[in-house]
């Protein structure tokens, strides 16, 4: 067991370890950053306690039963966990970089796998913490409880990720079983995790269109609780509804509650570590290796003609993205979802289909044109291929630095493949509106050029913090692409611009009679000029940065 914990101390300090760049962060920056999180989680924690007090009040005043925003709350912090855990346990599992390497060493298949999912225990505990602990407060300020409600409601949070992470094993374990025999492995997982995907936000978008629009929210989930409760409390059997009752039961019904829930935890834990750890080292390898074809290649003058050093660092991006599934689903998913985001409303009522056909045909064209731009440019800030396209370079970053490429090189074939990937939601757009629409093809094509001209500049800006501090620590793709608070804050930044923008062409359009077609060219002026002014800081920071970068 000694061996295992000193496993798990290293898992964690690899991923923890901060990068050397011979430069420290000045104590403005760490502020400004600080503050920038604590805005974003503010935000989302107003949202979320919003909704469970309006839930709480509803089970109170049509049910008088407050302990179904209990079950609810546990019921939803599994479930969250296992819908969102299952790719992150998968990759941290079976396609990290490290797996090869540690089942290679003088330590049993077991060892190994315990030690990352204790790691992986310590990421669901804090997702679970976020989920559980605001109802649990709210509970508490609305009914009232002792000291002894938040010690259980400590031990149940404690023990309550072993439950989603262990169907997100299992459901890994189930399929490696199934995939050992197929060569294109990544293929069949992006496929997967593309139509997982699809079928999480159908069934989103299938859910909130059978709420009411004119009623309060309070009263939709007071319907929900009337008609629905039956239903609810059936899926909340046995470990959820052990979790609810060890929290909000009485002495008696919460401690054999509180009993039956810790030792079922512990046997499927352990249940779980001898299925999974005699099989884990097979897994691993099996995953690593490479299959052949059988087929030759003919060569031709083509495949030794000298190309462009931006083109080879562009086909380079799109050869890493494309062998990823991680990457692949982060960097391209986002275009297929904004196009149901923006047919399915339409598809709900036909008075929302023939009032946008009408204004499409009615409205100038000048002002179709910029709307179309801006509607192209918002998904800019999904772009986390190219927000992380430094940090995907892990440990071989040294080999950009020792490349015989100059720094506009190699940022003009990472600029190259995030508007690339820009252009993959910019065409179905334009084509939409032209065959679907029926715009004009003038306005579809002036949209599209200021549309990309935008994003390409929003994209640059989102750059400079992975080029400046790039996260090349990591141990496997999602920490790189989805773990990564340099995507996250390249999102804000290519927001904040394309906003920024969007904003100011609607108030010149709206307060003054200047032209449509000059705001339309001052615009696209203000765009270019942005794209320019981000390549070259691009260009400096990978000049004046990178040679202090050391992996």
């Amino acid at each position: 067991m000694r061996k295992t914990l000193h496993l798990f101390v290293i898992q964690l300090k690899s991923r923890f370890r901060p990068i050397r760049t011979g430069r420290s962060k000045s104590a403005a920056s760490r502020i400004g950053l600080g503050i920038l999180l604590l805005m974003s989680f503010a935000s989302l924690a107003f949202l979320y306690f919003g909704f469970y007090d309006s839930l709480l009040d509803a089970a109170i005043s049509v049910l008088d039963m407050p302990e179904l925003a209990i079950d609810i709350a546990v019921l939803v912090t599994i479930l969250q966990a296992v819908l969102f855990g299952v790719f992150f346990t998968f990759g941290e599992l079976f396609m990290s970089t490290d797996g090869a390497f540690l089942t290679s060493l003088p330590l049993k298949g077991w060892q190994v796998f315990t030690a990352k999912f204790l790691y992986l225990y310590l990421i669901h505990l804090a997702l679970s913490a976020l989920a559980l602990v605001p109802p649990v407060v709210l509970y508490a300020i609305k009914v009232g409880v002792g000291i002894a409600y938040y010690f259980k409601a400590l031990l149940v949070l404690l023990v309550l990720p072993i439950f989603p992470l262990l169907v997100s094993v299992l459901f890994s374990i189930v399929l490696m079983v199934l995939m050992l025999p197929i060569r294109r492995k990544d293929l069949v997982i992006t496929i997967g995790s593309f139509l997982f995907i699809f079928g999480y936000v159908g069934l989103q978008f299938w859910f909130t269109s059978r709420i009411d629009s004119d009623a309060a929210f309070s009263n939709f989930l007071g319907d929900l609780l009337d008609k629905y409760w039956s239903t609810i409390r059936s899926i909340t059997q046995p470990p959820a509804s052990w979790a609810s009752a060890a929290i909000t039961g009485t002495p008696y019904v919460a401690l054999i509650s509180l009993v039956l829930f810790l030792i079922t935890a512990f046997i499927a834990l352990w249940l779980v570590i001898v299925i999974a750890g005699p099989c884990y080292r097979r897994f691993v390898t099996v995953n690593a290796e490479t299959s052949s074809s059988g087929r030759k290649r003919k060569h031709t003058e083509k495949d030794t003609a000298q190309k462009s050093p931006v083109w080879a660092f562009f086909a380079k991006e799109w050869r890493v993205v494309a062998r990823s599934t991680v990457y692949a689903t982060n960097s391209l998913i986002s275009a297929p979802l904004i196009l149901i985001c923006l047919l399915f409303p339409m598809m709900q009522k036909q008075d929302n289909v023939s009032y946008i056909l009408f204004l499409a045909k009615t409205a100038d064209p000048g002002v179709i044109a910029l709307i179309l731009a801006g509607v192209i440019a918002l998904p800019t800030s999904m772009n986390m291929g190219a927000f992380t396209a430094f940090s995907r370079e892990g440990t071989g970053f040294w080999q950009i630095k020792t490349l015989p490429a100059s720094a506009e090189t190699v940022i003009g074939g990472k600029l190259l493949f995030g508007a690339s990937v820009n252009l993959i939601h910019a065409v179905p757009l334009a084509l939409l509106g032209l065959f679907w629409m029926k715009v004009s093809p003038l306005a579809i094509l002036g949209g599209f050029l200021l549309g990309m001209c935008l994003s390409a500049a929003a994209t640059a800006a989102g750059m400079l913090i992975d080029a400046q501090r790039p996260k090349l620590t990591w141990v496997n793709e999602a920490e790189a692409i989805k773990q990564n608070m340099n995507g996250f804050f390249g999102m804000l930044i290519s927001f904040a611009l394309v906003a920024l923008v969007g904003v100011g062409c609607a108030a010149l359009l709206l307060e003054t009679n200047l032209p449509v077609l000059l705001l339309f060219v001052a615009a696209l002026a203000l765009s270019a000029a942005l794209l320019i002014l981000f390549y070259l800081a691009l260009v400096k920071i990978a000049r004046s940065a990178w040679p202090g970068i050391d992996v």
